[in-house]
């Protein structure tokens, strides 16, 4: 979706500056400046900044919730996924 028709910027164009961005710095503050300036472009009629803006913090938002998953992830204890393996191999045991 063209979020951007001055500079014709696509919506995965910004997930991709956000993501790029968050990587760098988790804590980053994003704003649609920043973004223009990762993607290389400048505001021109600044019609599209409230949807940038939107897109953005929304994309950010799913970043986050991944990262706190991964890191989740990370803290469980390896025998709940020792477990689950021992019970895979005894459910495929059964067929």
């Amino acid at each position: 979706m063209i979020v951007c028709s001055c500079n014709v910027i696509c919506h995965r164009k910004i997930e991709q500056a956000v993501e790029r961005m968050f990587e760098a710095d988790p804590n980053v503050v994003l704003t649609p400046g920043k973004v223009y300036k990762a993607v290389g472009h400048r505001p021109k009629c600044a019609t599209c900044l409230f949807h940038i803006a939107k897109l953005m913090h929304a994309h950010r938002e799913s970043l986050e919730k991944e990262a706190a998953i991964v890191q989740e992830s990370r803290e469980k204890p390896r025998r709940i996924a020792r477990r689950t393996v021992q019970e895979s191999i005894l459910e495929l045991e059964k067929f």
